[in-house]
């Protein structure tokens, strides 16, 4: 059995740059890495689907920003 797992490089840096801007709700970090057409999908534990753009999503962690949470 083959357990070698090959990440590509790139792609594992710019998911670190994301989760990084997005826990510190650096928002100028995170205009850059999301693309324009970015969609985001989230499920809850009951199985309710919401899903949100880019245009969405920067909005919401500025306002995290305004209400003083500077952190996820």
């Amino acid at each position: 059995m083959n357990t070698e797992v090959k990440i590509d490089q790139g792609l594992k840096d710019a998911t670190e740059a994301l989760m990084a801007a997005a826990d510190t709700l650096d928002v100028v970090a995170l205009e850059k890495l999301y693309a324009p057409e970015f969609e985001g999908i989230r499920m809850d534990k009951s199985g309710v689907i919401v899903r949100f753009t880019k245009r969405e999503l920067l909005p919401f962690y500025k306002r995290m920003i305004e209400a003083g949470h500077p952190q996820l």
